[in-house]
């Protein structure tokens, strides 16, 4: 079954992730998206075709928008993910059913790269 309309995609998307506009991550290492309710609770993933996956990839560091059609649990669904390239071999944003949807600032923060709090960040040095 396809769902298509914006109003079902939002429903099933809360229903079976816990958000209407769940988090997404795909990395250089396969051709799986995981989503989420939260950026770092990665609980549901869908496998993606080569094309979309290299539009995703395609992505650099502004946030841009790419329109993809998912598989979750045996339901076909279009989606627009909103993200970004967040490391050399991650993509990150929020998915949406709605076109139009602009993420806020708190939701573009929420999917930055988090780093490690028990790493020690040294200075980068200047080039001469």
């Amino acid at each position: 079954m396809d769902l298509t309309n914006d109003l079902d995609v939002a429903a099933f998307l809360q229903v079976r992730i816990g958000a209407a506009n769940p988090f997404w991550k795909v990395t250089n290492d396969s051709n799986t998206i995981c989503f989420g309710g939260t950026g770092d609770a990665l609980c549901v993933t869908s496998e993606l075709d080569a094309f979309q996956v290299a539009r995703i990839r395609a992505l650099g560091n502004d946030v841009a928008k790419v329109r993809c059609v998912i598989t979750i649990a045996g339901e076909r669904l279009a989606v627009y993910l909103v993200g970004r390239k967040v490391s050399f071999c991650k993509w990150r944003g929020v998915a949406s059913a709605n076109s139009e949807f602009v993420p806020t600032e708190s939701m573009i923060a929420a999917f930055e790269e988090a780093i490690p709090k028990n790493v020690l960040q040294l200075p980068k040095r200047r080039a001469r």
